[in-house]
């Protein structure tokens, strides 16, 4: 497979950095060598996709989803998580672990 794949593995598996979200994982286990480029192209395609590219994962917080223009919703969870310094707790936790496994479903699709 290629190293964009071998990462988002390792991270499948259990070696992240819950303080960093999906691309953040990615840019610290590729020493900032490896692109995030081509998950903004595989993002889309999962079905709970948020429309937004920079932050793909769906808001799952109430009080968000209903104090937020829904265009600021996802930008405004992944401040929470931020702030929370956990994007792999909760609900959110469970979405990015979904577009994760899809991100490399798509990729092992593509080889």
């Amino acid at each position: 497979m290629n190293q964009l794949y071998d990462i988002l593995s390792k991270m499948s598996n259990g070696n992240l950095d819950t303080k960093q979200s999906i691309c953040g994982n990615v840019y610290r286990l590729g020493g900032g060598k490896v692109s995030s480029m081509k998950l903004y192209n595989l993002f889309p395609s999962w079905p709970k996709f948020s429309d937004s590219a920079m932050f793909p994962v769906p808001a799952s917080s109430p009080v968000i989803i209903a104090t937020n223009r829904e265009e600021y919703r996802s930008c405004a969870q992944y401040i929470q998580c931020r702030r929370a310094q956990n994007f792999w707790a909760g609900e959110q936790g469970v979405l990015r672990r979904e577009l994760l496994t899809h991100v490399m479903q798509e990729l092992k699709n593509e080889s």
